[in-house]
């Protein structure tokens, strides 16, 4: 249901449309089935692009004069562009829709068409391999002519089709057979029926040509003109814009980005051309907002500040077995949890009885500075106090809670 608009808005749209076509000396004419074929430049399709691409630009660029029943003023010009844009939106949106459905009828209807095809054996046997590309081209014309053959047969031709396929269908196609009679006979009429829909509301566009844009969601795709464009191919992955339908090309760029089809719009400025898609600049600020959340989280349990990381150095030298040089060992400490858990260590052997298990190498003032001379006062004062500027506790209460953990580890 299309939203109301001005009546002479649309009157005024159709006489202009009928007045260029007459002073630039070609015409839009009924192809019979509801919509028009495409204006006349004497075969020249080359010609026929520059000078569509040229006008179009034109269109985005020049102010126009205002329409009947508009003072021409500001606020005129703004209701204007508004109706248009409705109009336009609105149109291409059932448009969309109508076409999303007819694909998926057509879709289901062809594969109906197939099976009786099959069944029918009108495929003509070939010597190409089954898996060459020759082979493939072959069938694909194959089956789009004898899809198409059945959808303009007679009423005799179909059923001469049908007979040929019930002749050959034994007893497990049956079903399927009947299945796909009985899907056509549905899917035929739904598709007429949707067509009817499509029809009036590409005449409204005929009429009146506003601005169309269609984006290719492949890798790094263009907002193009329309999806005949000969930069892409058939593979190409298409999306229809319906709400911008009837805007500028500079508000198709402000929504979607610098990423305009430099063969569509030759004209535009290269910012509209060459900058980055709106779903590819909103990709990169999700990803960098995910990073910041990330790294805020890990900075909350990092032991310091900045999130660098604490090396602490043995009092205790070690030996290099290939050099014979000695040196002092070192221990990072990294997160709060890591501190916390250098500290219920440090505890065990400073506030602690030493085990009975030791020998009498392990002096008080040896097991006091731990298994490997890492937790010595220096040490320890170093991790409570960053510990304390972390968490906002008191070294007091930082080291006694260590030593309580202490104890439930060794159980006493």
């Amino acid at each position: 249901m299309l939203l109301p608009v001005d009546v002479a808005l649309m009157v005024e749209m159709r006489r202009r449309a009928v007045a260029f076509a007459a002073e630039k000396n070609f015409s839009f004419l009924n192809r019979g089935d509801g919509g028009f074929s495409k204006a006349s430049f004497g075969g020249d399709r080359s010609e026929a692009g520059r000078y569509a691409a040229n006008i179009r630009w034109q269109a985005n660029t020049v102010d126009s004069p205002p329409l009947v029943g508009y003072s021409g003023d500001m606020e005129g010009a703004e209701k204007l562009k508004s109706q248009l844009h409705i109009l336009a939106s609105t149109t291409d949106t059932k448009l969309a829709e109508l076409n999303g459905k007819l694909g998926g009828v057509t879709a289901s209807f062809r594969q109906s068409v197939e099976a009786i095809n099959k069944l029918a054996g009108v495929y003509e046997k070939t010597e190409i391999s089954k898996f060459s590309r020759e082979y493939y081209q072959f069938m694909q014309r194959q089956e789009q002519k004898h899809f198409f053959h059945f959808k303009r047969a007679t009423p005799e031709e179909r059923q001469r089709l049908i007979d040929l396929a019930k002749k050959n269908a034994d007893f497990y196609n049956q079903e399927s057979l009947e299945r796909a009679l009985e899907n056509i006979a549905l899917k035929e009429p739904e598709i007429a029926r949707i067509k009817a829909e499509i029809a009036p509301l590409n005449d409204l566009y005929y009429a009146n040509q506003w601005q169309r844009f269609f984006l290719v969601t492949n890798t790094n795709g263009h907002v193009h003109r329309s999806m005949e464009c000969s930069t892409t191919y058939d593979t190409t992955d298409w999306a229809w814009l319906p709400h911008l339908s009837g805007l500028t090309d500079k508000e198709a760029v402000d929504d979607q980005g610098g990423i305009l089809c430099t063969h569509c719009f030759p004209e535009a400025p290269s910012d509209y051309t060459s900058g980055e898609s709106k779903a590819k600049r909103e990709g990169r600020e999700q990803r960098a907002e995910e990073k910041r959340v990330r790294d805020e989280i890990r900075l909350k349990k990092k032991i310091t500040a900045d999130g660098s990381d604490v090396r602490l150095t043995s009092n205790r030298m070690k030996t290099d077995n290939r050099t014979g040089e000695q040196y002092a060992s070192t221990t990072k400490i990294s997160s709060i949890t890591g501190a916390k858990e250098f500290l219920r260590d440090a505890m065990e052997f400073k506030r602690l009885p030493k085990p009975s298990y030791l020998g009498a190498s392990w002096t008080d003032d040896k097991w006091k500075d731990g298994l490997n001379g890492i937790h010595t006062d220096e040490n320890v004062a170093v991790i409570a106090g960053l510990l304390s500027e972390k968490t906002g506790d008191s070294v007091d209460k930082i080291l006694n809670d260590a030593e309580k953990r202490a104890r439930k580890n060794r159980g006493i």
